[in-house]
């Protein structure tokens, strides 16, 4: 039996009673240890974004050994970087519910080109996982998609929770299937992973946090006020 949480209240201005906003799993991470630990980490570790862009074209795999970090052989390299510039133009906001993409290079891209064949295949399954999310009622509760393997989607949801989709087969199913042990099976402070990549079956286990959540996007959820 898993105990309700507390809620806690104060009593604002006016004098009424109001609960408390409460904070994810990452947000409460990076609540605790941005001062201390993000910040100092992201300066230390920072590296001009020039230099970067020279040494990664050059050789990545040296470049991401030399500055930056990934969880495994498979993943994506994620980089802490500095640069200076000038805000030449403010965007509009986010359409609403928009994640983030991990995993995606589009640096040997030229502005107004046709993006290649093999980029416009996974952008397409990136529309399917997305509706796929939607259509289970999870996409609003996704941070980011993460593409470093080939068919074999990846999502962080509620920012703690990596779903482990597979390929695009039966992306529905798996998602239902995902939802309902989060709902129903897992309890509510877990952290770690879902695997559902073969349909009809559900596999998890618990993580921390960092092991589950890319470390630059929860310096994101950090930098958030």
């Amino acid at each position: 039996i898993i105990p309700d949480p507390v809620v806690e209240t104060v009593i604002d201005a006016d004098g009424n009673e109001v609960a408390v906003a409460q904070l994810s799993f990452a947000e409460q991470y990076c609540a605790d240890n941005w001062d201390e630990r993000i910040v100092p980490t992201v300066k230390e570790r920072a590296v001009e974004m020039a230099t970067l862009i020279a040494d990664t074209n050059a050789d990545l795999g040296a470049a991401g050994a030399k500055y930056g970090y990934r969880a495994n052989e498979t993943s994506a390299w994620g980089f802490c970087v500095k640069a200076e510039g000038k805000v030449l133009e403010q965007c509009a906001a986010l359409p609403e519910y928009t994640c983030l993409l991990l995993g995606a290079d589009f640096s040997d891209c030229p502005a107004g080109e046709m993006l290649p064949e093999s980029w416009q295949k996974t952008l397409s399954g990136i529309d399917k996982v997305r509706a796929a999310l939607e259509q289970a009622g999870m996409l609003s509760e996704v941070g980011y998609l993460d593409l470093s393997e080939e068919q074999s989607y990846r999502a962080v949801y509620l920012d703690r929770i990596q779903l482990r989709l597979g390929s695009e087969y039966d992306l529905s199913a798996k998602l239902l299937t995902a939802r309902k042990v989060i709902e129903d099976e897992l309890p509510a402070d877990f952290t770690g992973y879902v695997d559902v990549s073969v349909s009809g079956r559900a596999y998890t286990r618990r993580l921390a946090l960092t092991e589950v959540v890319d470390a630059q996007y929860l310096a994101i959820l950090g930098g958030k006020e």
